[in-house]
């Protein structure tokens, strides 16, 4: 879905696609897709029709494209660890059989935001978070934490219970056969705090004596 300079504004899709004989020809690019070194196909949003600035959600479509299809170039883009995870996407005229249409021609935005929902609340919102906090709450028991800090921790043992409560409740909406769309953003935008605040408490409350780095348990305080 993501692609160069558009940031989050999904509605600005710029890959556009072509009706063919038999099928659709695909150009533009996509960044930030995970894995596609190593998968075998993904799910690309193109414009089937020109953007109408009355509807910008008009006028998008799915494809399953195979990454190894003539004209389609993967580019790394490592992280600064030298792992290799993200991806550039680049379409030069790939064609994609009509065969390969994901759901609906022009449906697209109600797909993917469908689909958006699924994958913005699902549980690792709040499991990704668990397992640090745990061993931040095992490293700080029996310490003296003063008001403030006991209070830190509070907040985010509340804040971890609701995400599990929220995301829950997504789950049995999209059951129920509902799109809550604006739920699961929320959800995401809630669990990244999470994730990074957790981060901060425990460089606030925990330190390793100099000379103990990576030999004993702790963090390094800032």
């Amino acid at each position: 879905m993501s692609e160069p300079d558009e940031g989050s504004d999904l509605a600005a899709v710029r890959t556009r696609a072509e009706r063919v004989d038999g099928g659709w020809s695909l150009t533009g690019t996509k960044v930030w897709t995970s894995g596609a070194h190593r998968a075998h196909a993904f799910f690309a949003l193109a414009r089937t029709s020109p953007r109408d600035d009355a509807d910008r959600h008009a006028g998008l479509s799915q494809f399953i494209v195979e990454l190894d299809a003539p004209g389609l170039q993967i580019r790394p883009i490592p992280l600064l660890t030298g792992a290799h995870h993200f991806n550039v996407v680049v379409f030069d005229q790939v064609f994609v059989p009509d065969s390969m249409v994901l759901g609906e021609i022009g449906a697209g935005w109600q797909q993917v935001t469908g689909e958006l929902a699924f994958e913005r609340s699902g549980p690792e919102r709040f499991l990704s978070t668990l397992p640090f906090l745990q061993a931040l709450l095992a490293e700080v028991v029996g310490t003296d934490l003063d008001a403030g800090r006991q209070r830190d921790l509070g907040g985010l043992m509340a804040r971890l219970w609701t995400l599990r409560r929220m995301s829950l409740a997504i789950a049995g909406a999209l059951e129920s056969g509902e799109v809550p769309e604006l739920a699961a953003a929320v959800v995401k935008d809630l669990g990244t705090r999470l994730e990074n605040e957790v981060v901060e408490t425990a460089r606030m409350l925990v330190s390793i004596p100099v000379g103990r780095a990576g030999h004993g348990r702790g963090m390094n305080r800032a």
